[in-house]
């Protein structure tokens, strides 16, 4: 681990303030859309996952893993060269140049040509490249430490100061070439969407898409095809990874025209920021060979752009060279394809984004992506006899699209709600809800024979709000009692909330302790084991639920008190389990993993400590813990080197039938990108499915590996792509053939398994550039 003057970075792991500890997600609704574009997760398995296996182990200690080291049991990434320029390797002369059909252009006997087939082949050649550069090679350039002036750059300088052979300097760009995709057509319409059905599917694109592999994928994957149901995008003749040339380029605050001169987007001049996704398509285009295309090939727009960007590179090296930053600047080419974008749809339709007509082939909408599988994992479950939790969109399918609809009440969870007094909610009955209408499930009712009655019940976090603890705690429990009453009828009721788990919590967890009469631990264990749901809840909720076990224990003598709760529940217990990914695969904070006796009520049998030591107690509580030390999340430290040795203790947790819980001190950075690597070898999907699929199942924190980490994760995602696997990497992937519950991994014989080592290309990997600019796009609908 680096050490020197961390006075510019705070005490936690150098998040900033707005990310760090918890990060609420927007809970702002959005339609629910009418496509097929998204898989069943694997909430059902989950469910049943309800066995607890005890495994005593004894603590161990990784021995730190180099990237280069390799062997036929462990995980490894693949080692870099040994010197030149590493990244993308290419012979540029062998491109002709843009004077061969135009003598005239500007910089014609610099600007290359590209076919569609040579493009494909240097875009899979820079995607394969990804597993050969480590980290150290290209930061801490990429954290734009080049800024003068500001605490990013006085960070990264004394970083370089103390520890000058494993951190490069702040200034100097890398001896590294990347790859950087544009798209000269600025404001593409479709050709005619009115030609299309706007229905219609796109056709096939690569054969190993997920929907191929698995019917109960977590994601559409970014390489299955797709069909668009609302209509055209706004921007057609989209290849995977293009970005607008204003993401390179600045434009001149006068006229709004594009400049010759690479974007230096503004930094914060007191804090230092280990996230800047929203920095690099700029900062990573100067060290990038830049591909320019158009619907059309090559026209005035497309050589006017090429000019514009040869000119900002060679204003970028003339300044690299005046500073004395670099003795030996590389030479960064620029091409242009010289064919139409037909090429790509007929014969590379894998790296096609959108096609010519506006419609998706292989385009990853990260927000909705989230969305959907948020809403795929919140679905209605349910919790007890006759009660529903879900989501808003179950509601609304509910009551659109069944004739007749499942419920005959439904119940918005939300923080202004009010809760109908006593007298108003009897009077509800049976003048709205007649005893002989309930649900069409229910074996001795008939059929619902009018609309839902619709309710509102408090949420989480409304104990802040201007109603006070007694009278909340009073309300609840009356709302309970009448619910249960209702449900014995044969009604069945959904309670839901805009993302199917933060607002419906609190009714949840009182509803069970009232129904059940069981403390409020056995509830929380009730929820999460048994009706396989997952929820969140705050310190301030637990208050609420103490206070409502009270009551619910002592208010009415003729009923037996209830029991006392395990001690879990009151050691340094923050309201919220840690997230559980997989059935088996737990990601958490540093509270949760120094609650043993809260892990082993989740029948979780292992530990993976991220750079924060847990307990030593939890050795003796029969738990195994693999405690990695040597990472910080400081933007400095590399994770590639302790993934090996942790993905291997994790499937080997699983094999034993355990389960395990990763954790750092937050659950946001260094043990989400553990997590994330698992899942990627696991489940054999691509980095942003995965990404995805642990985001939104952290449910409202808010994970964020830094741009150092991210990138291991390419370089993981490369090697799982194009390189042979280790023996434990091929038995990781090999899990769904051989048992495994989680209800993502595809679901084939062991040879179509091993057919599929290689992993999923073209669209299923992105340049750099693109990947961190949809990962600033999404943060910024949550923390803006």
């Amino acid at each position: 681990m680096i050490m020197f003057n961390r006075s510019l970075v705070d005490a936690n792991a150098a998040i900033p303030s707005h990310l760090h500890p918890v990060a609420l997600r927007s809970t702002a609704h959005a339609s629910n859309p009418q496509t097929a574009a998204v898989s069943q997760l694997a909430e059902a398995q989950l469910r049943a996952s309800n066995s607890i296996s005890d495994h005593s182990s004894t603590s161990t200690q990784p021995t730190p893993s180099t990237p280069s080291s390799s062997s036929s049991s462990s995980l490894s990434f693949v080692s870099g060269p040994k010197d030149g320029i590493s990244g993308l390797p290419i012979d540029h002369s062998v491109y002709p140049l843009l004077s061969t059909i135009d003598p005239s252009a500007p910089h014609a006997n610099s600007i290359k040509l590209l076919t569609c087939s040579d493009y494909a082949n240097l875009y899979h050649a820079y995607l394969r490249s990804t597993a050969n550069v480590d980290e150290s090679k290209v930061f801490p350039y990429l954290h734009c430490p080049d800024r003068a002036g500001t605490s990013q750059s006085t960070y990264f300088s004394q970083a370089h100061h103390h520890h000058p052979h494993s951190v490069g300097p702040t200034r100097r760009p890398p001896s590294y070439r990347g790859l950087t995709v544009i798209t000269a057509d600025s404001v593409a319409g479709p050709r005619n969407p009115t030609a299309r059905h706007r229905t219609r599917s796109l056709g096939s694109t690569s054969t190993a898409s997920a929907s191929s592999v698995s019917s109960s994928a977590p994601l559409s994957s970014a390489s299955s095809p797709a069909t668009s149901v609302e209509g055209p995008e706004p921007r057609a003749s989209l290849l995977v990874s293009a970005l607008a040339p204003d993401e390179i380029l600045e434009r001149s605050a006068r006229t709004g025209d594009l400049m010759p001169r690479f974007i230096r987007r503004p930094m914060p001049s007191s804090s230092v920021n280990l996230r800047l996704f929203g920095h690099q398509p700029g900062q990573y285009a100067t060290v990038s060979d830049i591909v320019i295309y158009s619907e059309s090939g090559v026209n005035e727009t497309v050589i006017e752009l090429a000019r514009l960007v040869v000119e900002a590179q060679a204003q970028f090296r003339k300044f690299q060279q005046e500073q004395h930053l670099v003795d030996d600047f590389p030479d960064y080419h620029v091409f242009i394809v010289n064919e139409r974008f037909e090429g790509f749809e007929k014969e590379y339709g894998e790296l096609v984004a959108v096609d010519g007509w506006g419609f998706r082939r292989s385009k990853v909408d990260f927000f909705e992506r989230e969305r959907l599988e948020m809403e795929s994992l919140t679905r209605a479950s349910r919790i007890e006899e006759n009660i529903w939790l879900g989501n808003t969109a179950d509601a609304m399918r509910d009551e659109e699209e069944l004739s007749p609809p499942r419920f005959s009440i439904m119940i918005e969870a939300h923080d202004s709600a009010r809760i109908l007094s006593s007298s108003e909610l009897e009077s509800l009955f049976p003048t709205s809800l007649n005893s002989s209408t309930s649900s069409q499930s229910s074996v001795s009712s008939p059929a619902i024979t009018r609309p839902p009655l619709h309710l509102e019940v408090p949420s989480t976090g409304s104990a802040s709000g201007s109603m006070s603890m007694e009278q909340l705690v009073r309300s609840l429990q009356e709302f309970c009692a009448w619910v249960s009453r209702v449900t014995r009828d044969g009604h069945q009721i959904l309670v839901h909330c805009h993302d199917g788990y933060t607002e419906t919590s609190l009714f949840g967890l009182a509803y069970t302790i009232y129904r059940q009469r069981i403390p409020l631990s056995d509830a929380y264990l009730h929820l999460q084991l048994h009706a396989g749901r997952s929820f969140f809840l705050y310190p301030s909720d637990l208050t609420v639920l103490r206070y409502f076990e009270r009551r619910c224990s002592t208010s009415d003598p003729a009923l037996s008190p209830i029991p006392r709760g395990a001690r879990w529940l009151e050691d340094g217990f923050e309201g919220h389990f840690p997230s559980r990914i997989l059935p088996f695969l737990y990601l958490g904070n540093l509270s949760h993993a120094n609650n043993p006796s809260m892990l082993r009520a989740l029948g979780i049998t292992a530990v993976v400590s991220m750079g924060e030591s847990a307990r030593s107690s939890l050795a003796e509580r029969g738990l195994e813990v693999l405690d990695v030390k040597a990472v910080a999340d400081d933007g400095l430290d590399r994770i590639s080197a302790h993934m090996p040795a942790a993905m291997e203790f994790i499937e080997r947790t699983r094999r034993a039938g355990g389960k395990v819980l990763v954790h750092c001190r937050v659950g946001v950075s260094r043990s989400a990108t553990v997590v994330i690597g698992y899942v990627m070898a696991h489940c054999d999907i691509d980095l942003a499915s995965a990404y995805l699929l642990v985001r939104s199942r952290r449910l409202n924190i808010l994970i964020q590996p830094n741009l150092v980490f991210m990138w291991a994760l390419r370089r993981w995602e490369s090697q799982l792509t194009y390189f042979e696997l280790s023996k434990t990497n091929q038995d990781i992937i090999q899990g769904a053939a051989m048992g495994c519950d989680c209800g993502i991994c595809f679901d084939s014989d062991q040879e179509g398994n091993l057919k599929k080592l290689k992993r999923r290309v073209g669209s299923a990997a992105w340049t750099w550039s693109s990947l961190a600019l949809e990962i600033s796009l999404l943060n910024q609908r949550y923390l803006c």
